[in-house]
């Protein structure tokens, strides 16, 4: 599979059929919020009562994202097939300065419709943040799953992501 950009932001995916990944713009904000965003966080839900959405997180996401899509250290990417979007990913850069390693990439979201899922989208997705990663300089990306998603942790294990630390949580009352 190679990627290959025919504008600024656009690559044209190779593989089965040919895909396009874009960067989400401020104009994709309802988009990403509605069709990727909310479904994933509803999918998060039954991990945790901590993932538990509020009745206008959906309203919240939209003018979120209408503030972070275009952010300078962000990036936000929709994968379409057919002129639709199927596929999500958002990932910032960060900077460690107390690590020899100190730079990297944070993938914070990724989403594949259902109907899409078990095709690879869900990777070409996770290859384009990488690619960019590394033209950003960053010296490794990170990613975070719930413990027991084991689709989510598949997928990155099957894309030599190691488990490195886990985030314990605490409700207070």
């Amino acid at each position: 599979m190679t990627d290959s950009q025919t504008a600024p932001g656009i690559y044209v995916v190779s593989g089965p059929a040919p895909d396009m990944i874009r960067e989400a713009t401020p104009e994709d904000a309802d988009l990403v919020a509605e069709d990727f965003w909310h479904p994933l966080a509803e999918a998060m839900e039954p991990y945790s009562e901590l993932n538990e959405l509020t009745d206008d997180a959906l309203e919240h996401a939209r003018e979120g994202f209408a503030d972070l899509l275009g952010s300078e250290d962000r990036y936000e990417f929709l994968l379409e097939v057919d002129g639709e979007a199927v596929g999500y990913i958002a990932a910032e850069t960060g900077t460690r300065p107390t690590r020899q390693l100190s730079e990297y990439m944070d993938i914070l979201d990724l989403y594949v419709r259902e109907g899409y899922r078990g095709q690879g989208y869900g990777t070409r997705l996770v290859e384009r943040v990488e690619a960019v990663a590394e033209r950003e300089g960053c010296d490794y990306a990170t990613v975070s799953a719930e413990w027991a998603n084991d689709p989510a942790n598949d997928l990155y294990e099957s894309l030599d992501y190691e488990p490195k630390q886990v985030t314990h949580a605490k409700r207070l009352e």
